[in-house]
């Protein structure tokens, strides 16, 4: 009978490997959108400090910088398609209405 190379203890050792995910607080939370309504994209320097001052790796902070950026573009991309819709569906009301 062969070995399973993704026995459980192959299996754990990799996992123990990369660091269990902590969310941010909301100290930290609130801090960085502050920073990101003032600049969405902060200067290596701004990062630095914010990663210091929020106990933070500077990975961390501009990970979620870029997770941010993304979580706006999609919204705004939401919304746009909200109000085409919306437009539409006036347009074809004021039709139903004028023409009957």
């Amino acid at each position: 009978m062969e070995e399973n190379p993704f026995s459980s203890a192959d299996t754990t050792e990799l996992v123990s490997r990369r660091p269990k995910r902590r969310p941010y607080s909301k100290l930290q939370l609130l801090h960085l959108e502050r920073d990101f309504q003032r600049c969405m994209y902060p200067s290596k320097e701004r990062r630095a400090w914010l990663s210091q001052f929020l106990n933070l790796t500077e990975r961390q902070v501009k990970i979620w910088f870029q997770n941010r950026r993304t979580k706006m573009k999609r919204t705004m991309e939401r919304e746009e398609r909200d109000n085409e819709q919306m437009r539409r569906d006036m347009a074809n009301l004021a039709l139903k209405f004028y023409v009957a």
